[in-house]
């Protein structure tokens, strides 16, 4: 059986994160516990892929909560119907970790930044959503919701999808959708 490899750890917001390379491609884990690996890369994408035919309209605004190795806002980008995809991560380091290891991935990210399509923060996505209700067509929580200081309570490891109403436009004639990129 093969072992991870450690990239490198850090302590984070949410106490110590590492960054392991295992049989499957990049791990993240926090406080002993595996938050996201390559070998689940397929949820992750599927998170995100459950929301296109259950949301009407092109130019779609999707927010993500949790990076993680990058599947999400991967498949995210992937749809043509999508215009604008925010991406909410509380761990700064597992942004700086995604932009320099996380390859494919990560250079089409970037180049969806450049474009204008994308934007990373190191925000609490329950901020963003509080913040800027009606912003997005699709919110995709892709986090695993584990009390971070007591890692023994694996059941509590969370996703969820939302596909909201179309915005409407507003009494100026012109849709709310430029405000969200300031958040």
């Amino acid at each position: 059986m093969a072992f991870s490899e450690e990239i490198e750890r850090v302590r984070g917001v949410s106490g110590e994160l590492a960054l392991r390379r295992g049989p499957a491609g990049l791990e993240i884990v926090a406080n002993g516990v595996f938050l996201v690996s390559a070998a689940n890369a397929a949820s992750s994408r599927a998170l995100v892929g459950a929301a296109w035919p259950r949301v009407a309209g092109d130019s779609l605004d999707v927010l993500i909560g949790g990076l993680g190795i990058g599947d999400a806002l991967d498949e995210a980008l992937g749809c043509p119907r999508v215009a604008f995809v925010t991406v909410a991560e509380l761990e700064p380091a597992v942004i700086a970790w995604f932009r320099r290891h996380g390859g494919a991935a990560a250079r089409r990210a970037a180049d969806a930044e450049r474009a204008g399509r994308a934007r990373l923060l190191a925000a609490d996505v329950a901020d963003l959503i509080d913040g800027a209700r009606g912003m997005w067509d699709v919110v995709a929580l892709d986090l695993s919701l584990i009390h971070i200081t007591e890692p023994t309570r694996l059941l509590s490891i969370s996703y969820a999808v939302f596909c909201l109403k179309k915005k409407t436009k507003d009494s100026s004639n012109t849709t709310n959708t430029d405000n969200k990129r300031h958040v």
